[in-house]
Protein backbone atom coordinates (compact mmCIF):
# COMPACT_ATOMS: atom_id res chain seq x y z
CA UNK A 1 0.00 0.00 0.00
CA UNK A 2 3.21 2.23 0.16
CA UNK A 3 2.42 3.99 3.62
CA UNK A 4 4.32 1.42 6.06
CA UNK A 5 6.53 -1.50 6.48
CA UNK A 6 5.10 -4.89 5.98
CA UNK A 7 6.34 -5.43 9.43
CA UNK A 8 4.87 -2.68 10.45
CA UNK A 9 1.93 -3.58 8.74
CA UNK A 10 1.76 -6.97 10.19
CA UNK A 11 1.99 -5.11 14.12
CA UNK A 12 -0.83 -2.79 13.33
CA UNK A 13 -3.09 -5.47 12.11
CA UNK A 14 -2.59 -7.85 14.80
CA UNK A 15 -3.08 -5.15 17.07
CA UNK A 16 -6.56 -4.33 15.28
CA UNK A 17 -5.99 -0.90 13.76
CA UNK A 18 -6.53 -2.37 9.81
CA UNK A 19 -9.95 -2.70 8.57
CA UNK A 20 -10.85 -3.83 5.29
CA UNK A 21 -14.46 -2.88 3.59
CA UNK A 22 -15.21 -2.29 7.36
CA UNK A 23 -14.16 -5.31 8.90
CA UNK A 24 -11.01 -5.99 11.05
CA UNK A 25 -8.26 -7.23 9.04
CA UNK A 26 -6.28 -10.43 9.56
CA UNK A 27 -2.63 -11.51 8.90
CA UNK A 28 -2.89 -13.35 5.29
CA UNK A 29 -5.96 -11.82 4.20
CA UNK A 30 -6.59 -10.88 0.25
CA UNK A 31 -7.06 -7.15 -0.38
CA UNK A 32 -6.99 -5.49 -4.56
CA UNK A 33 -7.52 -1.97 -5.05
CA UNK A 34 -11.17 -2.11 -5.12
CA UNK A 35 -11.24 -2.91 -1.49
CA UNK A 36 -11.42 -0.25 1.65
CA UNK A 37 -8.77 -0.12 3.69
CA UNK A 38 -8.77 2.10 6.88
CA UNK A 39 -5.63 2.94 9.73
CA UNK A 40 -6.82 3.44 12.77
CA UNK A 41 -9.66 5.18 10.94
CA UNK A 42 -8.10 6.74 8.47
CA UNK A 43 -9.18 5.60 4.73
CA UNK A 44 -6.32 4.69 2.69
CA UNK A 45 -7.06 6.45 -0.65
CA UNK A 46 -7.46 4.45 -3.85
CA UNK A 47 -5.64 5.30 -7.12
CA UNK A 48 -8.50 7.76 -9.07
CA UNK A 49 -9.25 4.93 -12.22
CA UNK A 50 -10.58 3.03 -9.09
CA UNK A 51 -13.35 5.00 -8.85
CA UNK A 52 -16.84 3.49 -9.07
CA UNK A 53 -20.46 4.58 -8.97
CA UNK A 54 -22.21 3.27 -5.71
CA UNK A 55 -24.78 0.64 -5.70
CA UNK A 56 -26.86 -0.96 -3.18
CA UNK A 57 -29.11 -3.41 -3.56
CA UNK A 58 -31.37 -5.80 -1.27
CA UNK A 59 -31.53 -9.81 -1.41
CA UNK A 60 -34.01 -11.65 0.20
CA UNK A 61 -31.77 -14.42 1.53
CA UNK A 62 -33.45 -18.04 2.27
CA UNK A 63 -32.67 -20.57 4.97
CA UNK A 64 -29.74 -22.49 4.17
CA UNK A 65 -27.09 -20.17 2.29
CA UNK A 66 -24.31 -18.94 4.10
CA UNK A 67 -23.02 -15.04 4.21
CA UNK A 68 -19.89 -16.07 2.49
CA UNK A 69 -18.07 -15.66 -1.31
CA UNK A 70 -16.96 -19.54 -0.87
CA UNK A 71 -17.99 -22.46 1.42
CA UNK A 72 -15.57 -25.19 2.72
CA UNK A 73 -18.65 -27.49 2.85
CA UNK A 74 -19.66 -26.27 -0.80
CA UNK A 75 -23.19 -25.20 0.32
CA UNK A 76 -25.10 -22.41 -1.19
CA UNK A 77 -24.07 -18.85 -0.71
CA UNK A 78 -26.23 -15.45 -0.83
CA UNK A 79 -23.32 -14.39 -3.08
CA UNK A 80 -24.44 -17.12 -5.93
CA UNK A 81 -27.92 -15.19 -6.61
CA UNK A 82 -26.08 -11.81 -7.23
CA UNK A 83 -26.12 -9.67 -10.47
CA UNK A 84 -22.44 -9.84 -12.21
CA UNK A 85 -20.81 -6.48 -11.25
CA UNK A 86 -17.71 -4.80 -13.78
CA UNK A 87 -14.79 -3.43 -11.82
CA UNK A 88 -16.03 -3.79 -8.54
CA UNK A 89 -17.63 -6.12 -6.15
CA UNK A 90 -20.45 -7.24 -4.10
CA UNK A 91 -20.02 -6.52 -0.54
CA UNK A 92 -22.22 -7.65 2.17
CA UNK A 93 -23.88 -5.22 4.79
CA UNK A 94 -23.73 -7.75 8.03
CA UNK A 95 -24.35 -11.37 8.03
CA UNK A 96 -27.38 -13.95 8.53
CA UNK A 97 -26.61 -17.00 9.89
CA UNK A 98 -27.43 -20.51 8.15
CA UNK A 99 -30.35 -20.66 9.44
CA UNK A 100 -32.04 -17.22 9.42
CA UNK A 101 -33.81 -15.50 6.49
CA UNK A 102 -34.92 -12.00 4.84
CA UNK A 103 -33.29 -8.71 4.53
CA UNK A 104 -29.65 -8.70 3.53
CA UNK A 105 -27.89 -5.65 1.81
CA UNK A 106 -25.12 -5.24 -0.81
CA UNK A 107 -23.37 -2.54 -1.94
CA UNK A 108 -20.20 -2.39 -4.22
CA UNK A 109 -18.83 0.81 -1.92
CA UNK A 110 -16.61 -0.57 0.97
CA UNK A 111 -17.19 3.13 2.86
CA UNK A 112 -20.65 2.82 2.80
CA UNK A 113 -20.87 -0.62 3.97
CA UNK A 114 -18.54 0.69 6.40
CA UNK A 115 -20.96 3.17 7.20
CA UNK A 116 -24.24 1.08 7.62
CA UNK A 117 -21.97 -1.70 9.90
CA UNK A 118 -20.50 0.65 12.20
CA UNK A 119 -22.00 0.62 15.85
CA UNK A 120 -21.48 4.29 15.99
CA UNK A 121 -24.50 4.80 13.11
CA UNK A 122 -27.27 3.27 15.42
CA UNK A 123 -29.16 1.42 12.58
CA UNK A 124 -32.05 -0.66 13.82
CA UNK A 125 -32.38 -4.20 12.40
CA UNK A 126 -36.11 -5.24 13.26
CA UNK A 127 -37.07 -9.17 12.70
CA UNK A 128 -40.12 -11.32 13.10
CA UNK A 129 -39.53 -14.45 15.49
CA UNK A 130 -41.09 -17.54 16.18
CA UNK A 131 -40.68 -19.22 19.14
CA UNK A 132 -41.90 -22.93 20.60
CA UNK A 133 -44.16 -22.45 23.07
CA UNK A 134 -45.49 -19.37 25.33
CA UNK A 135 -42.97 -16.84 26.71
CA UNK A 136 -44.01 -16.23 30.76
CA UNK A 137 -43.91 -12.73 31.85
CA UNK A 138 -40.79 -12.70 34.02
CA UNK A 139 -38.97 -13.90 30.71
CA UNK A 140 -40.27 -11.37 28.51
CA UNK A 141 -39.41 -8.90 30.68
CA UNK A 142 -35.69 -10.07 30.36
CA UNK A 143 -36.37 -10.03 26.73
CA UNK A 144 -36.98 -6.39 26.95
CA UNK A 145 -34.34 -5.35 28.71
CA UNK A 146 -32.20 -7.21 25.99
CA UNK A 147 -33.91 -5.42 22.87
CA UNK A 148 -35.27 -2.44 22.00
CA UNK A 149 -38.52 -3.63 21.37
CA UNK A 150 -40.19 -6.65 21.81
CA UNK A 151 -43.81 -7.43 21.12
CA UNK A 152 -46.17 -9.94 19.82
CA UNK A 153 -47.50 -10.21 15.92
CA UNK A 154 -50.82 -11.62 16.75
CA UNK A 155 -53.28 -10.97 19.65
CA UNK A 156 -53.60 -14.87 19.13
CA UNK A 157 -49.76 -15.72 20.03
CA UNK A 158 -51.25 -16.69 23.42
CA UNK A 159 -52.86 -20.35 22.40
CA UNK A 160 -50.97 -21.24 19.49
CA UNK A 161 -47.90 -23.94 19.57
CA UNK A 162 -45.65 -21.51 17.90
CA UNK A 163 -45.69 -17.80 18.38
CA UNK A 164 -44.40 -15.08 16.50
CA UNK A 165 -43.09 -11.62 17.91
CA UNK A 166 -41.32 -8.91 16.26
CA UNK A 167 -38.23 -7.89 17.62
CA UNK A 168 -35.86 -4.64 17.01
CA UNK A 169 -32.39 -4.46 18.11
CA UNK A 170 -29.70 -1.82 17.83
CA UNK A 171 -26.82 -3.03 15.94
CA UNK A 172 -26.53 -6.69 15.54
CA UNK A 173 -24.05 -8.69 17.24
CA UNK A 174 -23.38 -12.50 15.72
CA UNK A 175 -26.82 -14.19 16.76
CA UNK A 176 -27.66 -11.82 19.38
CA UNK A 177 -31.47 -12.62 18.77
CA UNK A 178 -30.77 -16.32 19.28
CA UNK A 179 -28.80 -16.04 22.01
CA UNK A 180 -30.91 -14.27 24.28
CA UNK A 181 -34.10 -16.22 23.55
CA UNK A 182 -31.44 -19.21 24.61
CA UNK A 183 -30.73 -17.63 27.87
CA UNK A 184 -34.77 -18.18 28.72
CA UNK A 185 -34.85 -21.44 27.51
CA UNK A 186 -36.85 -20.34 24.22
CA UNK A 187 -36.26 -22.40 21.27
CA UNK A 188 -36.22 -19.86 18.36
CA UNK A 189 -37.94 -21.95 15.15
CA UNK A 190 -37.50 -19.08 12.74
CA UNK A 191 -35.90 -16.04 12.39
CA UNK A 192 -36.55 -13.72 9.21
CA UNK A 193 -35.15 -10.12 8.67
CA UNK A 194 -37.88 -7.64 7.68
CA UNK A 195 -35.99 -4.30 8.30
CA UNK A 196 -32.86 -2.80 8.09
CA UNK A 197 -32.98 1.39 9.05
CA UNK A 198 -35.67 2.32 6.84
CA UNK A 199 -35.62 -0.21 3.98
CA UNK A 200 -37.72 -3.04 4.40
CA UNK A 201 -38.42 -6.54 3.02
CA UNK A 202 -41.15 -6.27 0.09
CA UNK A 203 -43.45 -8.83 0.23
CA UNK A 204 -43.12 -9.08 -3.41
CA UNK A 205 -39.33 -9.68 -3.34
CA UNK A 206 -39.25 -13.91 -3.91
CA UNK A 207 -36.54 -15.93 -1.27
CA UNK A 208 -33.48 -15.94 -3.49
CA UNK A 209 -33.86 -12.43 -5.59
CA UNK A 210 -32.84 -8.95 -5.30
CA UNK A 211 -33.99 -5.60 -6.20
CA UNK A 212 -31.46 -2.09 -6.89
CA UNK A 213 -32.13 1.07 -4.15
CA UNK A 214 -32.07 4.29 -4.89
CA UNK A 215 -29.34 6.27 -2.68
CA UNK A 216 -31.19 9.07 -2.63
CA UNK A 217 -34.82 7.51 -1.25
CA UNK A 218 -33.25 5.97 2.02
CA UNK A 219 -31.51 9.59 2.70
CA UNK A 220 -28.27 7.79 2.06
CA UNK A 221 -25.36 9.85 0.61
CA UNK A 222 -24.05 9.10 -3.01
CA UNK A 223 -20.37 8.33 -2.04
Amino acid sequence: MGVASRRALEKQIAAGEITVNGKVAELGCKVDQLDTIRINGKLIIRPANTIINTRLIMYHKPEGEVCSKVDEHDRATVFDNLPPLKNSKWINVGRLDLNSSGLLLFTNNGDLAHKLMHPSSNIEREYAVRVLGSISSLALKHLQREFKHIAPRSKTNTSAANQWYNVIIIGGKNREIRRAFETCDIEVSRLIRTRFSNIHLPKGLKPRNWQELDLKLYNLPPY
